[in-house]
């Protein structure tokens, strides 16, 4: 008889958990911040700013002394970065079979992103990736992650209760998110972006590498 999964429906965050995307949005910072004559971050700088959204992105790089010019920064960086979305940008080892077992098995698959919607079709796009039946962003819900929104809203497309669902992600919005909706949530450890101190604690799950993500979730 065929195992039943754990898990009815896996949601997932994009940068950091689906997608190695540093690369490609520090580069794109750099270059907005260069037409601009701003001071140009490393990219480190870029990195650490990521996870809650363009906007506050932008705003942490620049910082305080340039607030007055986060719109202006915004816009071209916004164009920028969808122009060059998917240059270095690619999937974590192990992570298109996996959603393809998924997917095999009778698992619903979402995204729940602080990536504008367009940008993470884009990018999955061009990753030729076409597993998940939804994804979610900032401008489908009235708050962006760690508020629970974005998975109260893809749990109520999918009926799937809380518990039977799970959230996979790299930062402390996705396991923020998932403690506030109910969700169990699974931290990976291969982001690459700022995790804060004790996050692993708050977690259900942590996995370092795809093949334990992988015993949890099939």
């Amino acid at each position: 008889m065929k195992r039943s999964l754990p898990y009815r429906h896996v949601i997932f965050d994009l940068d950091g958990t689906v997608a190695d995307t540093r690369a490609d949005l520090a580069q794109s910072m750099i270059r907005t911040l260069n037409s601009l004559d701003m001071p140009e971050p490393t990219p480190d700088q870029v990195i650490a700013a990521v996870g809650w959204g363009a906007r506050n992105l932008v705003a942490r790089v620049v910082g305080p002394e340039h607030e007055d010019r986060v719109d202006e920064v915004l816009g071209h960086f916004r164009r920028d970065y969808r122009a060059h979305l998917v240059v270095e940008t690619r999937l974590f080892d192990g992570m298109r079979r996996l959603l393809q077992d998924l997917s095999a098995s009778g698992a619903r698959l979402s995204v729940a992103t602080n990536k504008p919607v367009v940008l993470s079709r884009q990018l999955l796009d061009e990753l030729s990736l076409d597993l998940f039946d939804d994804v979610v962003g900032p401008e489908d819900v009235e708050r962006p992650k760690p508020a629970p929104d974005m998975l109260g809203e893809l749990l109520a497309r999918s009926g799937v209760e809380p518990a039977a669902a799970v959230m996979v992600g790299d930062m402390e919005t996705d396991v923020g998110c998932a403690i506030a909706a109910g969700v169990p949530a699974i931290l990976v450890l291969w982001g690459g972006y700022a995790m804060a101190p004790g996050l692993e604690r708050r977690a259900d799950h942590v996995c370092g590498t795809m093949d334990e993500l992988r015993g949890l979730l099939l």
